[in-house]
C-alpha cells in the first residue's frame, strides 16, 4: 500500500464521515423541531370569528364605530378638519382615535390641522369644544351631541 492510497482512503473516510456528521444534524435539528411543535391554537371565540368572516358583526366592534353619529350629515368624500379636546401632537391616543376616525369614515380624508372649511368636533363637552372652536377660529354648523358635531370656519 503506497501513500497515494492511504491519502485516498482517509479522504473517503472524511467525505463519509461529514455526510453522516449532516444526516445526524438534520435528523436531531428535525427532532428538536418535531417535539417543541404546538398546534396552531384558537385565539378568539369561534362564533365571533365565524361572524367577523361572514360579516354579520355579532358582537365585533369595529374599531371608530363611535363616528357613525356623524354618517348622516357628512358628504361621500371630500376634506375635514378634526377639532380635539387638546392640539393633534399633544396626547399619542389622540392620534389613535384621528386614525380611526379616518380609518371608518373613509373616503373622507381627515386633517389634523384646523386649515379646512369644515371640520368635526370630537370634544369630550360643550365647554371644551367652545373654547377649542373659539381657538381655531370655526363655529357650530351642526351640533349633533354636547362637544361633538361639524363645524364651518369663520370667515
Amino acid at each position: 500500500m503506497t501513500i497515494c492510497d492511504y491519502i485516498k482512503g482517509c479522504h473517503m473516510i472524511i467525505r463519509w464521515s461529514k455526510r453522516l456528521l449532516t444526516i445526524i444534524f438534520f435528523l436531531y435539528i428535525t427532532g428538536i423541531v418535531c417535539l417543541n411543535f404546538k398546534p396552531l391554537t384558537l385565539t378568539t371565540h369561534p362564533v365571533l370569528l365565524k361572524s367577523l368572516i361572514l360579516g354579520q358583526n355579532k358582537g365585533y366592534i369595529l374599531p371608530g364605530s363611535e363616528f357613525e353619529i356623524f354618517r348622516p350629515y357628512l358628504p361621500r368624500n371630500g376634506r375635514f378638519s378634526v377639532i380635539f379636546d387638546e392640539p393633534f401632537a399633544q396626547n399619542k391616543s389622540i392620534q389613535h382615535r384621528l386614525w380611526n376616525a379616518q380609518n371608518y369614515l373613509c373616503p373622507l380624508i381627515l386633517n389634523h390641522d384646523p386649515a379646512e372649511e369644515l371640520a368635526l368636533v370630537l370634544c369630550s363637552d360643550e365647554s371644551s369644544a367652545s373654547k377649542r372652536l373659539n381657538a381655531t377660529h370655526y363655529t357650530w354648523l351642526k351640533q349633533i351631541n354636547p362637544g361633538a358635531g361639524i363645524a364651518r370656519k369663520q370667515v
